[in-house]
């Protein structure tokens, strides 16, 4: 067993290591006590942190099988990510360790307990990741249960404190929302409040190391680009944390294309741009600050054909800039976005080991990956035709029955509906392209239809956030997410399309959305004259337009298939309404 480690700061002689554009200095690599470089080669194993409260893989494997394969794929470190249930001793179904006998009957924090002496046994590293969220795979908000988090640092602290291969406690997981860094808002000031959990966590357990995550975009001393919530910590160079040098660990969380929509993974040949960006963002720190950054998601291709590029760019950056600790990927079977390192059949997939390897410094040049050289700057939708089969993660909420941003009300509330990520919601590029679209979705249990009634900003390519009554029809609500492919059918309607004025609309503005169609509506033309105008689509799913003057509208609306079908809505008010109304439609598509 590894001796106890507490993370001193090598103080060597400062030695630069190049890349283009960039410059890295190894000169805060992580030591043991012994004096000995640590590089952690590690994962984030999750499962402690959902609805089912135990590590993923034991439903099919005993926890000494997960633990080969591990360390047989050259990990030495696990991240594992815990939710306040877990410590409250709930029960765990005899289903989520079938895979083994020794663990049935064992409640949450009993089968922790097992999870962590195992991985000690072994020598390799534990790190705990725990968020002020819930047991789901929700993106957390700070404040929103501060008091449980607090009592779980404590519980984690007094428990594992001393265990020698425990090496501390991430204060996050996938990066929270509303941070801000040295805000007004003092339980959303992300500064004082990691500083606190800090003194918290180490009073109970002297020895740890406390893992930081980054903010997001508008943050103190930030350049103007988009961040993903948890990359950026640019703002630490000018107000730093109130922890100890040798107890902090600086751990960007960090997306690509399967688990961000940023507009810069549209551009041109985005993955040149991205060494740049990170060495801003965290890598500049590096130079006297131990930095672990934090994969989260990634399929490598088996979702937005965009992330391999990105995957590669983060590989060689770290190879390059000499950051050999980082946990990259989840220890669970993959799917298009969670990141998952494992094949259907529980094996690690070779082509994602590569990357890490060469990641961690134990590849010295990046072999060549069919699936990962692309540079894509395509988008999912705008590779795959609108009739693709889609996969995805699909989680649930009980939200979109009204309300929702796609302004599809009334819905009844017995409906099987869905929000939609905003790469397909936007597919080709139009706003709120798959509003009002019925997708027929697959799970582990079987098969629903459910309408688009929302946008799941959230939600990664392929990702959906179902109504409760449709997530319980193709999975087990207990596990709080599931794998799911779908794709674009027909709807189950009879009758003719239906639209709606929006509130505030006169001959002079118009919002007008088309509704009860049996395929999405991407394209409104209104006659004016003997010319065809199209209406630009706006994002809460209407169609916008000026000056349509004071008779009846002849139109034009074109469906995702390129459909083509002529109406008649009667002339607009003179002046705007007060209250959105709807018209009756006098055809449908075919």
């Amino acid at each position: 067993m590894l001796p106890h480690i507490h993370f001193l700061i090598a103080l060597a002689t400062l030695i630069p290591v190049t890349a283009p554009a960039m410059q890295v200095s190894t000169q805060a690599p992580l030591v043991d006590a012994t004096g000995q470089t640590l590089h952690i080669r590690g994962v984030t194993w999750p499962g402690f942190d959902r609805a089912g409260l135990a590590a993923v893989g034991m439903r099919n494997n005993t926890l000494a099988q997960l633990l080969d394969r591990m360390q047989a794929s050259d990990i030495n470190a696990v991240r594992v990510p815990v939710c306040a249930a877990v410590l409250q001793r709930a029960p765990v179904a005899a289903a989520e360790v079938a895979g083994d006998s020794t663990l049935r009957g064992l409640d949450s924090l009993q089968l922790l307990d097992a999870v962590v002496h195992a991985a000690s046994q072994r020598g390799m590293q534990v790190m705990f990741a725990f968020a002020d969220g819930g047991c789901d795979d929700r993106a957390p908000l700070l404040g929103a249960q501060q008091q449980a988090w607090t009592r779980g640092l404590v519980t984690l602290a007094r428990r594992y404190g001393g265990n020698a291969n425990v090496l501390g406690i991430d204060l996050g997981s996938s990066g929270y929302r509303n941070a801000s860094w040295a805000g007004n808002a003092a339980d959303q000031d992300w500064n004082r409040v990691a500083s606190r959990a800090a003194a918290t966590v180490l009073a109970q357990a002297p020895r740890w190391v406390v893992g930081v995550e980054g903010v997001g975009s508008n943050a103190v001393c930030s350049d103007p680009e988009r961040k993903a919530p948890g990359s950026n910590l640019q703002p630490f160079a000018c107000v730093p944390l109130d922890i100890a040098r040798r107890h902090l660990v600086l751990m960007p969380k960090l997306a690509g294309p399967d688990r961000d929509t940023t507009d810069a993974f549209s551009a041109p040949g985005f993955a040149q741009a991205l060494p740049a960006m990170w060495q801003r963002d965290f890598g500049q720190l590096a130079i006297d600050h131990a930095v672990v950054p934090v994969s989260l998601g990634g399929g490598l291709g088996d979702g937005d054909p965009r992330d391999p590029a990105w995957q590669t760019a983060l590989s060689g950056y770290l190879a390059n800039a000499g950051i050999r600790s980082a946990f990259l990927g989840s220890w669970e079977t993959a799917n298009a976005n969670n990141g998952g390192l494992l094949a259907p059949d529980g094996s690690p997939c070779a082509d994602k080991l590569l990357i890490l390897r060469h990641a961690w410094g134990r590849l010295s040049v990046m072999p060549a990956i069919g699936t990962a050289t692309s540079d894509s700057t395509k988008n999912a939708s705008g590779k795959k035709s609108w009739n693709s089969t889609f996969t995805g993660t699909a989680t649930m909420t009980g939200s979109g029955y009204s309300g929702g941003a796609l302004l599809l009300d009334p819905i009844p509330n017995d409906a099987f509906i869905t929000a939609l990520n905003s790469t397909q919601l936007n597919f080709g590029g139009i706003k709120a392209a798959l509003a009002g679209a019925y997708l027929e979705v697959t799970g582990p249990r079987g098969k629903t239809t459910v309408y688009v009634t929302n946008l799941y900003p959230e939600g990664a390519s392929g990702g959906l956030d179902l109504s409760p009554n449709a997530f319980a029809a193709i999975g087990n609500t207990a596990d709080g997410r599931i794998p799911i492919s779908w794709k674009v059918v027909r709807a189950p309607i009879t009758g003719n399309v239906q639209y709606r004025i929006k509130e505030g609309s006169s001959r002079d503005w118009a919002a007008i959305q088309v509704r009860h169609h049996t395929y999405p509506v991407v394209k409104f033309e209104v006659k004016q004259g003997s010319t065809w105008t199209s209406l630009p689509k706006t994002d809460y799913n209407h169609f916008v337009g000026t000056n349509l003057g004071n008779k009846p509208l002849s139109i034009r609306i074109t469906d995702i298939r390129g459909e083509v079908i002529a109406d008649k809505i009667p002339a607009l008010t003179e002046y705007g309404s007060s209250k959105p109304y709807f018209e009756p439609g006098n055809v449908q598509f075919p």
